[in-house]
């Protein structure tokens, strides 16, 4: 799985090598989540910052008494419901997090900068010990069936490791 950071900062890069591997992915879903994830993110800061000012701002005023405990209750209500959409911007950012995670899953491994673009791995096979003329020669291989060998369970199972 990519890393969302590289993702994020190298977004057309990682399309141009996606597209040398051949894969077709639009990863504009991908801007449309972070997006949305990172603004959900920003705005829960926020309502945390204003919820600990206030909660600072109660204390002080519990702490003097008298006239200044009079919007003391206000507050403490205004505190309740920004405790309340942070829990629910929580549960959108973990629904958006995991949505996220879920297409990262689907983009395949990027070809290393290496690799030349091919139309598969035949054209694009190079070897260091072979020297550039020498690649026309090869010959595909069929695999064949191996017929007439009996393996025992434990044979096979340390023979497979």
């Amino acid at each position: 799985m990519l890393d969302i950071r590289y993702l994020r900062e190298n977004l057309e890069e990682v399309e141009a090598r996606l597209k040398t591997r051949g894969a077709a992915i639009d990863l504009s879903n991908f801007k449309v989540l972070d997006s949305k994830k990172r603004a959900i993110l920003t705005e829960v800061e926020t309502l945390k910052a204003r919820r600990n000012s206030q909660s600072e701002e109660i204390g002080r005023r519990k702490k003097e008494g008298g006239d200044a405990m009079a919007g003391v209750a206000v507050m403490v209500d205004n505190m309740k419901a920004i405790g309340d959409k942070i829990k629910a911007l929580d549960l959108d950012a973990a629904k958006i997090e995991e949505e996220l995670n879920n297409f990262l899953l689907l983009i395949p491994n990027l070809p290393h900068q290496s690799v030349p673009v091919g139309k598969d791995y035949v054209v694009t096979a190079e070897h260091d010990d072979y020297a550039p003329g020498e690649m026309t020669n090869l010959r595909v291989v069929e695999a064949q069936p191996l017929e007439g060998i009996v393996l025992r369970v434990g044979e096979g199972a340390s023979i497979s490791g």
